[in-house]
Parts: C-alpha cells; sequence; structure tokens
C-alpha cells in the first residue's frame, strides 16, 4: 500500500492520522501537538439509514449486540424491529443530512492533544497494544471529544476525485460552509487555516484517496446518534 506524507507532519498511522509539534501557546498548559486526520466516506441514503437501525435492533433483541439498549428503551427497540410504520415514520423524521446522499466525502478532523498523548499512542502502536491501528469509529469518536480547538472540513468528491481546487476556493470565500458540496465546523477561526488545509490535501493527496481509511461507520454513528437523541426528546408521542 502507498502511504501519503504530508509536508510539516509525522506519520501517527500511515494513511489516517498526522501530527506537529503545537508551537503556540495553548491552555493545554503543557507541551501540545496538532492532529490532522484524513479519512473518506460514503453519505447512507435516508432508506439505508432506516434499513440499518431496524437490522440493529434485531440483533439487540437476539442479544447479539447491546448498544442501542443504552439509547433506546426496550419497547421502542422491539417496535423498531417489528418495522412499526408510527416508528419508522419517527426514524425518517429526526434523520438529518447537509450532505449529498450516497455521495462520497474526504474528511479532516483537526485539533490540538497534549504531546504526552501522542507519545502513549506511539508505544501503543508499536507494541501493537492499541485499537487506534483497527478501529476507526471509535479512534475519530475519541478524538472528535478530547481535542482542543476541533475543527472539521469534509469535502465531496466528483468521481472518486477532488473537484476543482478553484471551485472549492470560491465556495469558501462564498460562506457556503454548510452545504452538500462541502462542510467546516468548529473552531477554525479564520478562513484561511481552511484554505491553507486546502493548499495541502492538494498538493499531496489525490493519489493515495483510495487508499485512506474509510470512516463511513463513524459518520452513521453520528447519524444514528442525532436520530435516537430526537426519538427520546419525542418519547411521549411514541405509544
Amino acid at each position: 500500500m502507498v502511504h501519503l506524507e504530508l509536508p510539516g507532519y509525522n506519520v501517527l498511522v500511515p494513511n489516517w492520522i498526522y501530527w506537529k509539534e503545537y508551537k503556540e501557546k495553548h491552555e493545554l498548559g503543557e507541551e501540545a501537538s496538532e492532529v490532522l486526520s484524513i479519512t473518506r466516506f460514503r453519505v447512507p441514503t435516508q432508506e439505508e439509514t432506516i434499513e440499518d437501525i431496524v437490522k440493529n435492533s434485531e440483533e439487540v433483541l437476539r442479544d447479539e449486540v447491546d448498544q442501542l439498549k443504552l439509547m433506546l428503551p426496550e419497547d421502542i427497540i422491539e417496535k423498531i424491529a417489528q418495522r412499526d410504520p408510527n416508528i419508522l415514520v419517527k426514524l425518517a423524521k429526526f434523520y438529518r443530512e447537509n450532505l449529498q446522499q450516497g455521495a462520497t466525502y474526504l474528511w479532516t478532523n483537526n485539533g490540538v492533544l497534549p504531546r504526552r498523548y501522542i507519545n502513549e499512542m506511539q508505544q501503543a502502536i508499536e507494541n501493537k497494544s492499541h485499537p487506534i491501528a483497527e478501529t476507526v469509529t471509535t479512534t475519530e469518536r475519541t478524538l472528535v471529544r478530547i481535542m482542543a480547538g476541533y475543527w472539521s472540513f469534509v469535502l465531496r468528491l466528483e468521481d472518486e476525485t477532488l473537484p476543482p481546487k478553484e471551485k472549492v476556493i470560491a465556495l469558501l470565500h462564498e460562506g457556503a460552509v454548510n452545504s452538500p458540496a462541502l462542510g467546516v465546523k468548529g473552531e477554525y477561526a479564520r478562513l484561511w487555516k481552511v484554505i491553507g488545509q486546502v493548499d495541502l490535501l492538494y498538493d499531496c493527496i489525490t493519489p493515495y484517496l483510495g487508499s485512506l481509511r474509510d470512516s463511513s461507520k463513524t459518520h452513521e454513528w453520528f447519524r444514528h446518534n442525532e436520530i435516537f437523541t430526537g426519538l427520546r426528546r419525542d418519547i411521549g408521542s411514541w405509544n
């Protein structure tokens, strides 16, 4: 497998997680590192998302998995597994997706971590005692939760390749940071930071797009969680 190298960054996990020294003063109060993770994912359709939730509910009732038990009451899980029409309507009601259904996106997560955390991960990976090299969903969720100054960037691929750079820069200058073509969230502060990342990616990443980690399951987890949150808020009308 070919390995992506990013100028100025060290490799933590090839074709996935990179880091460099954080040179500015940071509120962490200790030596810190900037972290950049790069993955790709496919956005499931609404129908695919609901079908996946139904299958997960069936697995819960067979005691194959217990994730949903922490999120939804068992009687609701049973109704989902039985494809109760009223519940399926509510699943569709709380499905939210700004990105294009069925499309593939490039996704970067950015933030700052204590340098000791990087050291611990490096040592664990070398000793093959850390799941980071295997579990994309768990790792991405952890990074999003613990990184300071977190921000993310998603960019829709066109025919499995990057869209014209000029088009992306124009959309950013127009403020289209929550559109089907691209999205920017979090503490990115100034536009130049996002444009700088676009420059970095376009200079390096095209030959490696097919080698990036697939984070579709992570995106799916976030989407399911949003749906379950909506259901819990609406629990009074389920009966």
